[in-house]
């Protein structure tokens, strides 16, 4: 799983992560724990299906994906987070905090 992680000297952060094979917003699940760690975990479900006069073959591909990401920089992680997901490349937008924020929060996907 690639992942980038760009900061703006101001106060936004966004990381980028390549996921594909998500098919719904129920696949994947984001969180922010306390200790400024982020973890994406979830499932995919491919299968690619080729027919034609002269071949048929079909190729499935079913698993679990877990990634934790230490965060280099302090981030808000309820209202002020966003995840969208799009042609197999999940961004999540936060603001950067002064200061810890306590407890795991749990980020919602736009799917497209």
């Amino acid at each position: 799983m690639r992942s980038e992680w760009e900061s703006t000297p101001t106060t936004e952060s966004r990381l980028e992560v390549d996921i594909p094979g998500l098919e719904k917003k129920e696949d994947v699940t984001i969180k922010i724990g306390n200790d400024n760690v982020l973890s994406i975990s979830g499932t995919i479900n491919m299968a690619n299906e080729v027919k034609d006069d002269h071949m048929y073959t079909q190729e499935r591909f079913t698993g679990r994906f877990d990634r934790s990401i230490r965060l280099p920089a302090r981030v808000a992680a309820e209202k002020e987070a966003k995840a969208t997901y799009k042609n197999g490349v999940l961004e999540i937008r936060m603001l950067k905090l002064d200061d810890q924020e306590k407890g795991l929060k749990q980020i919602d996907v736009e799917f497209h």
